[in-house]
């Protein structure tokens, strides 16, 4: 709007220095006379040399007129073109008679062949700022009177503008940028003051490879009193063409109403209509604080259109999907608003086929480019936008191959990664992937400082609840993972078979993991690995015909030694189970497990081995008894199941068995042996024991016996010697008597 200003007081100068000069020079002077002085005074003035090349007419009645011929102005020494500025033509005509009441009156002006050669020089000169010389500031009571906003209390009416063929192009030799506008036409209906004006203008600019034609016409109202402009029924075409723009070319229109009030420091655009291809964008656009601090808000909403479609009209192939009717139909609206240093969209909601998507996205600081976002899809399923599954030919599985070889190192966008600045949740009501169905899927994401999170990844699925929290740390050399996965009562039936190729194991599963690893490479990932694990699975199957069969003659080894009949009943490819359940841990990329224990009604397992996976192969042990079994070594048959994962071996290993059974029988034998042997010694202690407590009753009995003679024999003697006593005492007694 500035330049519309200025071209109109240019244009109002230029036809009052006309009417006064052309008015004195037309009677008396021929202007071509004059062309050195003219040369001379710029030459003067500017320092460059100006080409008077064609003729200098003039009118006086009833028109004053001035009709310029061919006419350049040269550039400074040291650029690339002789020419700076120059003109084919113009014509100015004013009316006589209207300039005794202060109205100036003209004809079309006319100015053809303009021609503008803008140039920086890779040292930084340019050739155009030596020529804004300054003007001397004028004291303020001899400034011409005029009406507010510098608009001369003239009325002014112009038949109209026309610039035909004008060029204009800029070389920029330290950037490397060049553009040229070759032609730019303009043409007006009458120039005037608070009336609307026709405008119709076309250009074509050719900038690196690309050339872009613009058309532009509408009805312009310029107020420069109050500093308002309005542009109604503005309609812009553009068409953009080169090597570099898919299909060639691509046109687009817009159709708008623009309003501009410079004073209250305002722009609405509106409506405002966008179309290019099959896309129409319907909306509107407002600015305040046009001048001092730019906010904006606004408002755009498309069309339904065919994204197909679209991607073909822009020579895009449109993606190879499994549904062929997906991506046939799509809208976009959002609301925005925004400052110099934020954006936002607001309200936003978008369709693609069956899917609605909802939420918000800003970016809170474009300094830091911190991205925020709250999105809600209703549902999506994603294998209908994955490519179709057909049979891979030979030369198809070499390139893959080759292709997954030269793609181990993982280009992660480290510097991308580091200044990110992210925060947002995403929710998915309905995802099917891979045939599998989650709900009330939902995703937070952070990432700050080259940390990224995500925690948590939930999700309903399948009866079940799982959640994975997963982080990525970039700080260092190295990237570093770390990851930690529950899942909770989910019904494995058909995830294992999505993950693995086969539904190996189903039932209800519980599983935890937290695992961790380092690396610029897929299989650095894989040797780095590192973590522990834990799993158990209830009411299910084990489903693999080779394994069932393994377990059926497994189940038959067993009877044998112990004597009952083979099984007869037909195998199925099912083996059911009550309880399966196991842990381990990984180091380095191997999977070491010894607890696993497997319960099923008829007979039981118990595993430990290693898989490794930067080898790409197993070495399992399962140990199988039936359920009533005691527990004990020699009820269990080995099953070995090694090699690599594209060619397991499974073997029964009888033989294993039977050596335990072997040497268990061999360990009763002697244990019988020893218990006989035992006995024997026993009996043989018994009866030397008897016989010694025999003897030694006898040899008592017999020294008891002499034992009584001795104690008679004194006993008589004690008697004997009593008596004799006796017999003495009585004899002495006597003898005293007497």
């Amino acid at each position: 709007m500035k330049f519309l200003k200025w071209l109109l007081l240019g244009i109002l100068l230029l036809v009052v220095v006309a009417a006064g000069s052309v008015a004195w020079l037309v009677a008396t002077l021929d202007p071509n006379d004059y062309k050195p002085q003219i040369a001379a005074q710029v030459k003067k003035a500017t320092g460059r040399d100006l080409t008077i090349a064609g003729d200098i007419e003039w009118s006086l009645f009833p028109w004053l007129g001035l009709d310029l011929g061919r006419t350049t102005l040269a550039n400074p020494p040291g650029f690339s073109t002789p020419v700076f500025a120059g003109i084919e033509q113009a014509q100015i005509h004013v009316a006589l008679t209207p300039l005794l009441k202060k109205r100036i009156e003209t004809k079309k002006i006319l100015l053809k062949g303009v021609t503008v050669n803008l140039e920086k020089l890779a040292s930084g000169k340019d050739n155009w700022s030596d020529l804004g010389g300054k003007a001397e500031a004028r004291p303020a009571e001899q400034q011409p009177a005029s009406k507010a906003g510098g608009v001369p209390d003239v009325d002014i009416r112009i038949a109209g503008l026309e610039v035909a063929n004008a060029k204009l192009s800029y070389t920029d030799r330290q950037s490397g940028t060049a553009v040229r506008i070759d032609p730019f036409n303009l043409r007006t209906g009458v120039l005037a003051l608070n009336r609307p004006v026709p405008v119709e203008a076309d250009l074509t600019a050719q900038l690196d490879g690309m050339t872009a034609r613009l058309q532009l016409n509408g009805k312009l109202t310029a107020d420069l009193e109050h500093g308002r402009y309005r542009f109604d029924d503005l309609e812009l075409t553009k068409t953009v063409s080169g090597k570099s723009i898919p299909g060639g070319s691509i046109t687009a229109t817009s159709r708008l109403d623009l309003k501009a009030d410079l004073k209250g420091q305002t722009l609405d655009i509106d409506p405002l209509t966008l179309e290019t291809l099959d896309l129409t964008l319907d909306g509107n656009v407002h600015v305040r604080k046009l001048l001092d601090a730019p906010t904006y808000s606004g408002e755009l909403r498309s069309n339904e259109f065919s994204p197909k479609v679209l991607l073909t009209k822009l020579d895009i192939a449109p993606p190879a999907t499994s549904d062929p009717a997906v991506l046939g139909k799509s809208t976009l609206g959002f609301r925005f608003n925004g400052d110099t240093g934020r954006f936002a969209l607001t309200d936003l909601e978008a369709t693609l086929d069956d899917s609605t998507l909802q939420g918000e996205v800003s970016v809170v600081d474009f300094s830091r480019m911190a991205l925020r976002f709250k999105l809600l899809l209703d549902q999506i399923d994603v294998d209908r936008y994955l490519p179709p599954v057909g049979k891979a030919s030979a030369a198809d599985v070499q390139a893959g191959k080759a292709e997954a070889g030269a793609s181990d190192v993982i280009a992660l966008p480290i510097d991308t990664l580091r200044s990110l600045d992210l925060q947002g949740t995403a929710t998915v009501k309905k995802l099917t992937a891979s045939k599998l169905l989650f709900e009330d899927a939902s995703v937070t994401i952070s990432a700050k400082g080259g940390k990224l999170a995500i925690a948590p990844l939930s999700a309903d699925l399948y009866q079940g609840h799982a959640r994975i929290d997963a982080a990525l740390d970039v700080t260092g050399k190295t990237p570093k993972y770390s990851s930690k996965v529950d899942l909770a009562g989910v019904r494995s039936e058909g995830i294992l078979e999505t993950l693995f190729g086969d539904r190996y194991i189903s039932g209800t599963a519980n599983f935890n993991a937290s695992v961790r690893t380092a690396g610029n490479t897929v299989s650095g990932l894989i040797r780095q690995l590192g973590g522990k694990f834990a799993a158990k699975f209830t009411d299910g199957t084990i489903k693999g015909s080779k394994l069932s069969r393994k377990i059926h003659e497994a189940q038959n080894v067993v009877r044998k030694f112990q004597g009952k009949p083979p099984l007869t009943e037909e195998i199925t490819e099912d083996t059911k189970f009550s309880l399966m359940e196991l842990s381990g841990v990984i180091r380095q990329g191997v999977i070491s497990s010894d607890d696993l224990k497997i319960v099923t009604p008829i007979f039981r397992v118990h595993g430990s081995g290693t898989v490794d996976l930067p080898a790409m192969k197993i070495d399992y042990t399962l140990r199988l008894a039936t359920a009533d079994a005691p527990e004990k070594d020699y009820n269990y048959l080995p099953i070995r199941i090694t090699g690599p994962f594209s060619d397991l071996s499974i073997k029964l290993k009888a033989d294993a068995m039977a050596k335990a059974r072997a040497k268990v029988e061999l360990d009763k034998k002697k244990a019988e042996l020893k218990k006989k042997l035992d006995a024997e010694q026993a009996k043989k202690e018994a009866e030397l024991r008897a016989r010694a407590e025999e003897e030694k009753a006898r040899l008592k009995a017999k020294a008891d016996a002499e034992k009584a003679r001795a104690q008679e024999k004194l006993k008589a003697k004690e008697e004997e010697l009593k008596q004799k006593l006796e017999e003495q005492l009585q004899n002495k007694l006597k003898g005293l008597f007497n």
